[in-house]
């Protein structure tokens, strides 16, 4: 990226104090040329209003000189050092003529101030605003802050149902928090996310552009760009140079440039895993694959097992269907990744009964996710808080020793998450079953997240504990775990989630937990698989 966008300006008045103003301001120019619209020179009146001609670096022209460096897009500003001229000749160059775009016709004051360095136009702005909702975009990321450096301080189309985020590496005044939804200081607070659109606005050369496409690619599928008129992006658009992923590429004109859309083809390649270990006939609709967690423990059941290339598949009876998710994070490229269970689906129907046909099928997925980060269980709201519900499962002295272990790793390896550890633990909401579907990006963050402590915090726990006397159900305490770490890692990232109910293919009904105890109960229907 070029370090800064240097405004090109053909300056009405006194070059010398043209010069101090700009430095003063700490703002950078070029000067294409000096010009005076009216006075004398050689004895001779000129006038560009009266008789159509006008003095350019100190030479006697007529209109038409002017006509031609605005055709060739000489310079991006007309900058007046009088307040008077400004008013005349804009009304003259601007309205009468049309020779130029009024926002090109700026005061030195308005250049100082709200131009300088940064890019500027009313038009531009409004313009902008009426191409998103032509492009039907709802959620909108500006990567270079335009609108906090433009000239409207609330979006002037209150019904387009437009959320922007931005990206500052300074503040900004609070009033625009009336443009933005939210702002963040870098790329990396808010990657996890996807938007309709990026909107990419400062000077770069074509090499820096193509970059910023591969660093934010998986963000979106349509970016918009800014290419400034005899920018070093401009021959590479006129050219269309652009990416062969962009399917389509249109572009509106602008005042001193163009703004280019550009758009990728929405995720093709979605697998929605079914984890199971055992044989399983629900007919599942295009996209699911069952995947058999714990396979180098069993028997093969003729699925995608979770023992080839990098697995930790022999750890299963610890980890449940976390085995799995290993699995697929790490030897997988999909563009969309599911997690369901060999009998708990998302449904497509607010009921909870199950009904094979309202499993939500991958045209669904792809909707969602047009508008949602992450789909996840439908919250739930216990009696009991999470070390209830452990209790319940695997006893007193497992549930708390296993939870003081994670915290204690968490608190090494993620440090930044432990704040919200008793927070959830303490809490009787949760999303429930590790079950979500999400793109392959967001769903490897998570993962990355989750194994850096979970493994450590198992091995640590494991290597003291009685293993002979622990039923099947209190070694899997690592899986349910890993349940609650979900919810702490949603809770710290801010992902749009879209919830939707579990459906459960069970042939008898779920126990009820009234009371903690220090019993752990068996029966593995409760959780995990």
């Amino acid at each position: 990226m070029l370090n800064d966008y240097v405004p090109k300006v053909l300056v009405v008045g006194d070059e010398e104090l043209f010069r101090a103003r700009v430095h003063n301001a700490r703002r950078s120019a070029r000067i294409v040329g000096v010009a005076s619209f009216f006075g004398k020179l050689d004895g001779k009146d000129y006038d560009l209003v009266k008789n159509k001609s006008f003095v350019l670096d100190g030479k006697l022209v007529e209109l038409p000189a002017l006509k031609a460096l605005v055709d060739q897009n000489a310079f991006d500003y007309i900058v007046f050092m009088n307040y008077n001229e400004n008013l005349v000749f804009a009304g003259f160059l601007a309205a009468a003529n049309k020779i130029i775009a009024a926002d090109r016709l700026v005061h030195i004051d308005t250049f100082v101030h709200c131009i300088g360095n940064n890019f500027f136009s009313f038009n531009n702005q409004t313009g902008l605003y009426r191409l998103l909702v032509a492009q039907k975009i709802h959620s909108l990321l500006d990567v270079d802050a335009f609108f906090a450096n433009g000239a409207l301080y609330i979006k002037p189309i209150s019904d387009a149902n437009l959320a922007v985020d931005g990206i500052f590496d300074k503040p900004v005044l609070p009033i625009f928090t009336n443009v933005y939804s939210r702002y963040y200081h870098s790329v990396a607070d808010c990657a996890l996310r996807h938007y309709d659109a990026i909107l990419l606005t400062d000077e770069r050369d074509p090499e820096s552009i193509l970059l910023k496409f591969q660093e934010l690619g998986r963000m979106t599928e349509t970016f918009i760009v800014f290419v400034r008129n005899n920018s070093p992006l401009t021959k590479f658009a006129d050219e269309d140079r652009w990416p062969k992923d962009f399917l389509q590429v249109n572009y509106n004109q602008a005042v001193n440039g163009r703004w280019f859309v550009m758009r990728k083809a929405p995720p093709k390649d979605i697998a929605l895993y079914v984890v199971t270990h055992k044989k399983y006939s629900v007919a599942t609709p295009e996209g699911y694959k069952a995947i058999h967690a714990g396979r180098a423990l069993g028997d093969d059941l003729g699925y995608v097992g979770d023992d080839s290339g990098r697995n930790i598949s022999d750890l299963n009876p610890y980890l449940n269907e976390m085995t799995a998710a290993y699995w697929i994070w790490k030897n997988t490229s999909h563009d969309v990744v599911g997690i369901s269970h060999y009998r708990r689906f998302f449904s497509n129907q607010p009921s909870r009964v199950f009904d094979p046909k309202h499993i939500i099928t991958r045209d669904q997925v792809v909707g969602i996710l047009r508008s949602f980060d992450m789909i996840v269980a439908l919250e739930d709201n216990y009696s009991y808080n999470q070390y209830g519900f452990l209790i319940h499962d695997v006893g007193a002295h497992i549930a708390n020793s296993a939870a003081a272990v994670t915290k204690t790793m968490m608190s090494i390896y993620q440090p930044d998450y432990v704040d919200v550890f008793d927070f959830v633990m303490c809490n009787s909401a949760m999303f429930r079953c590790n079950m979500m579907i999400t793109r392959k990006h967001v769903f490897d963050a998570y993962c990355e997240w989750l194994f850096s402590f979970l493994l450590p915090a198992r091995e640590t726990f494991m290597s003291t504990a009685p293993l002979d006397k622990m039923s099947v159900n209190q070694k899997r305490i690592f899986g349910y775990l890993a349940e609650r770490m979900m919810n702490i890692w949603l809770l710290k990232n801010n992902l749009r989630l879209k919830e939707l109910p579990i459906i459960e293919n069970i042939d008898k009904p779920k126990p009820k937990l009234e009371q903690p105890s220090e019993q752990p109960n068996n029966d593995d229907t409760t959780e995990g698989e």
